[in-house]
């Protein structure tokens, strides 16, 4: 019996435009319904649980479901198409498309429960850089940040913060802190997220997420 009776094809790989072999976050922003990217049905659809997958959604749902200590920066090394890239994406359609997320979840037997009050704020720093990365997060928690000599402290993050929850996806963050020209204020960002990291090893409110190229 040949491998036909068991196996089908999907059509993109007999079609002469082929297949998206590479998950380019850059493409959230396309709004395109046939990029991988911003249709959660097609990412699934092409989504196998892996056994780094399931690792990453077990320890999701400890950060979120469990009274045991869990690391809050979740940092995604790897070569060059290691799928890290992938991983980041899964993530965060966790948190922004729950409904299809549980349904992929159930049809592959993972439990991973998080919460509904998440703010999400995912970036590809090369594709759109930012001199000050506080700033995209003040904003995304609908305020600013007060104009000073240095970064905002803690009890200034923690005012904005107040009840709300961050999920913090960033990719190619070190290329987009190295393209700060000023050196201070690449010092400033550098320590803003130090300060983030260590919150969030004391708080499940801040979950920051980073790929790290080997």
């Amino acid at each position: 019996m040949s491998y036909s009776a068991y196996l089908k094809p999907r059509k993109e790989t007999i079609s002469d435009a082929g297949i998206e072999g590479i998950i380019d976050l850059a493409n959230l922003a396309s709004g395109d319904p046939g990029k991988i990217e911003p249709n959660p049905e097609i990412f699934y659809s092409l989504t196998y649980p892996t056994s780094d997958t399931v690792r990453v959604l077990e320890q999701i749902h400890l950060r979120f479901q469990s009274v045991k200590d869990s690391s809050g920066l979740f940092l995604f090394e790897g070569l060059k198409g290691s799928g890290k890239s992938h991983l980041l994406l899964l993530v965060y359609n966790l948190f922004k498309h729950p409904d299809v997320s549980r349904r992929w979840l159930r049809s592959n037997n993972i439990t991973c429960n998080i919460p509904d009050d998440v703010i999400v704020v995912i970036n590809k720093f090369t594709d759109n850089p930012y001199d000050s990365v506080w700033g995209m997060i003040f904003n995304a928690l609908g305020t600013e940040a007060l104009k000073g000599k240095t970064h905002p402290g803690l009890p200034e993050f923690e005012k904005a913060l107040g009840d709300k929850r961050l999920v913090l996806i960033f990719d190619e963050l070190e290329q987009g802190i190295k393209v700060i020209a000023n050196p201070a204020l690449q010092a400033q960002n550098i320590a803003f997220l130090q300060m983030l990291s260590e919150y969030s090893n004391r708080s499940d409110k801040v979950t920051p997420l980073r790929k790290y190229l080997q």
